[in-house]
């Protein structure tokens, strides 16, 4: 004869009374995205006399196929842009109050020269 077996388990509910519930994360997913390592530089559209401050660099997505075009002090999610040059970006990414910096370069695929 087969015996019913009972399981129990303790549950909790957290009243924090109007503040935030401290075990729920603080970042949710689109204050990450996007990743660094999913950012691909394809185009750079340089300025050189304002020391690429009037600059534009376009930007692919790999993870979610999406494009972005940026300019020196525009944020994306964790990443703000702090320099564009001729053949890179280079960004600051603020990270749990410290800040670091990463070149993102040209992808070296894009030098393809396409026919009129």
């Amino acid at each position: 004869m087969p015996t019913e077996i009972i399981l129990q388990r303790e549950t909790f509910a957290y009243d924090g009374g109007g503040r935030r519930d401290p075990y729920k994360s603080l970042m949710n997913s689109r204050d990450i995205r996007p990743l660094l390592s999913d950012l691909r530089l394809t185009a750079v559209a340089f300025d050189p006399v304002g020391a690429g401050s009037n600059s534009v660099a376009i930007l692919r997505d790999t993870y979610s196929k999406q494009q972005y075009r940026v300019r020196v002090g525009q944020q994306l999610g964790r990443l703000r842009v702090a320099a564009i040059r001729q053949k890179s970006v280079q960004f600051t990414i603020e990270e749990f109050g410290f800040n670091r910096q990463e070149t993102l370069p040209l992808s070296s695929d894009t030098t393809k020269v396409r026919n009129p």
